[in-house]
């Protein structure tokens, strides 16, 4: 059973992405999280006097997984409360204390260096924003869309438990139902339910919730079971990891990930269940359809990625490729064509610094930042993804335009202080 769910999980599409397609920190705090739970596990079985030390050791993990996403917050608490059940609170408090003491050096740093909101306002972009200030945004990532309300609150949890157990689930255990095979991992990124402007390509429409939601029951059947039976520290993490991506004001799937080895283990489980339901036996035990259903989701898996290396060798592009080209195109030509080194806003501003030297604030809303872009001698405007261009009224001249995404560069009406 632990080697199919650590196959299968490593075998994941979308962990094999953002493994080896990008620099983002899931598969490695996946590991920590991981081994969080184990760490807590074993203190908690443990009936000798070494408490001290069992905290000390939790205490440390988990500070590392917090360093790597403050999302790890979640596995914090569930740890603090599984421990001060299973051994009592003196050790729960010792473990939360050690791990605030690893997290409180890059707290205060962070704290101490925060430039004035004056300013990160004047850059604009989430990349200004700290997570506190972005859960109140009304959409993740997007200052000018206002903040979020006590009334609409509600509205965005709902949203998030249709996303997790309407969509997400099923990619957990199908996802090759949901996309194309040259978008395999995408869905790390792009799974969705938003429509209009935000629509993506992945998750659109209901007939994903016909795969996810019999995943979701299957996984609920299993985890209530494991409760029912005799929680562990995993059982905690679960609920807690949701409380908190039930409030984000993103797409969910990329916080629920990191569960996978967890979500794997329980819908096996509840398959397994289900099984002993229809025989009628009394209990339930890893059989032949635990295996049935690990061998037909290693072998989907292993197809999905044959296929996905035989289109990148010799068929379509893989999407994401596809966009890198372009993207890298945009930059190349700021960098062959644009030869002084005024600052450019940007829909990325990190990218295009890193990619071209340049300084950069936020593209966003060039209505209303049109005259602060001026004055700080924004020169020229970048759309590092598709979006919308400024309208005609504000006189942006077009420099460049990729063929298929349809990115640009355009540069900037003068302004006054350049006539």
């Amino acid at each position: 059973m632990a080697a199919a769910v650590a196959v299968i999980t490593v075998l994941m599409p979308a962990f094999v992405f953002l493994a080896t397609s990008t620099v983002m920190a899931e598969a490695t705090f996946t590991l920590a999280q991981l081994c969080v739970a184990l760490t807590v596990e074993r203190a908690a079985r443990r009936a000798d006097s070494h408490w001290m030390r069992d905290a000390v050791e939790c205490g440390l993990i988990a500070g590392v997984t917090l360093l790597i996403r403050l999302a790890g917050i979640a596995a914090i608490v569930a740890a603090v409360l599984y421990l001060a059940r299973r051994r009592g609170w003196r050790t729960a408090l010792v473990c939360g204390a050690v791990a605030a003491a690893c997290y409180a050096p890059w707290a205060i740093y962070s704290a101490v260096n925060r430039a004035p909101l004056v300013e990160r306002v004047e850059h604009g972009g989430s990349i200004a924003y700290g997570y506190d200030e972005l859960l109140l945004m009304r959409r993740g990532g997007e200052p000018g869309g206002g903040q979020v309300t006590l009334r609409e609150l509600p509205g965005r949890i709902v949203f998030n438990l249709i996303n997790i157990f309407g969509r997400d689930a099923g990619a957990f255990v199908l996802p090759m139902a949901y996309r194309d095979v040259i978008e395999s991992g995408l869905e790390a990124f792009l799974l969705s339910g938003e429509t209009g402007f935000r629509a993506t390509g992945i998750g659109g429409g209901n007939a994903v919730l016909w795969v996810s939601l019999p995943v979701s029951a299957i996984v609920l059947i299993g985890f209530v079971g494991l409760v029912r039976r005799r929680p562990t520290v995993a059982e905690y993490m679960i609920p807690m990891t949701i409380a908190m991506v039930v409030l984000v004001p993103a797409r969910t799937f990329r916080y629920l990930l990191p569960l996978t080895p967890f979500l794997l283990f329980y819908f096996f489980r509840g398959i397994e269940t289900i099984a002993a339901w229809v025989r009628r036996t009394p209990d339930w035990r890893f059989g032949a359809p635990f295996r049935v259903a690990a061998a037909s989701l290693l072998a989907l898996i292993a197809i999905e990625h044959v296929q996905y290396i035989r289109s990148a060798r010799s068929g379509p592009q893989p999407v994401w490729l596809r966009d890198y080209e372009e993207v890298r195109n945009v930059t190349d030509w700021i960098n062959a064509n644009v030869h002084d080194r005024s600052p450019i806003a940007s829909s990325n501003p990190g990218l295009v610094y890193l990619a071209t030297g340049r300084k950069t604030v936020a593209l966003s809303n060039p209505r209303t930042h049109l005259e602060e872009w001026q004055q700080l001698g924004v020169r020229y405007a970048v759309a590092l993804h598709q979006a919308e261009k400024p309208p005609q009224s504000l006189r942006f001249r077009p420099l460049y335009e990729s063929a298929q995404l349809k990115l640009w560069v355009m540069e900037l009406p003068a302004g006054l202080d350049r006539k």
